[in-house]
């Protein structure tokens, strides 16, 4: 499971990293709030962990996120000082999740794991792409009106593409997610590679446009609305 740490500008979070990192979690950062969009936009996050030491900052940080689209699960940190107004304030605005400071580290990774077995927040509602539409409550795919199947691990590998579309996702950000962190990236590639044929297989035969595309030393993506430059396979 990989985590992107964010904090604002008071917040501190001593050795908070490297007791995530000694349980086994790979953990990004710290970096500040205020200046992460374009890395939480980019990047391929199984959990965003917010802590704040301004409170009431917390709602206005995490409703910024989800206007932009962002999808990942998020738990915010908040001082014990922080009123309940501002904790509940940040569920209203997209938060998944939140705690209060000094946290116990095993609640803490747990409440992330169970945010990420139930997925990104924009899975409450379905996603179309051109013709196709995947709905993540009832866990089906359609496209052009027909029922597809799909493995669970399939799934979870086209959710992911769903969730970064018009974006690559890296060989290694595939294994990453499919296996919560126990993959390897570079030992798993052929495996990357057997799941994308299974899903091109069943997603883009014989169908215009394809919509899963390969982006050359990048990875793969889903098509996004303004997508042109792809080399298929």
């Amino acid at each position: 499971m990989r985590i992107l740490l964010l904090v604002d500008d008071g917040s501190t979070i001593k050795g908070l990293k490297r007791n995530l990192e000694k349980a086994g979690l790979a953990v990004d950062g710290p970096v500040l709030a205020r200046e992460a969009e374009a890395m939480i936009l980019s990047s391929c996050h199984h959990c965003l962990l917010l802590d704040v030491e301004k409170a009431s900052e917390g709602p206005a940080i995490v409703g910024g996120w989800r206007q932009k689209g962002v999808a990942t699960p998020i738990l915010v940190l908040f001082p014990a000082s922080a009123p309940f107004g501002d904790r509940f304030a940040s569920l209203d605005q997209g938060a998944d999740d939140f705690l209060t400071k000094p946290i116990a580290l095993r609640e803490l990774i747990a409440r992330m794991r169970a945010l990420v077995r139930r997925g990104p927040s924009r899975d409450r509602s379905p996603w179309k792409v051109c013709d196709l539409e995947i709905n993540t409550l009832a866990q089906t795919v359609k496209r052009s009106g027909k029922p597809i199947h799909l493995t669970r691990t399939e799934f979870a590998l086209l959710r992911l593409l769903a969730a970064n579309q018009g974006r690559a996702v890296s060989r290694a950000q595939i294994i990453d997610h499919l296996y919560s962190g126990d993959g390897n990236g570079a030992n798993w590639s052929n495996i990357v590679e057997v799941f994308i044929h299974s899903l091109r297989k069943k997603i883009d035969r014989a169908l215009q446009p394809s919509l899963i595309l390969t982006c050359q030393k990048q990875g793969y993506l889903l098509r996004g609305e303004q997508f042109q430059a792809a080399n298929p396979e």
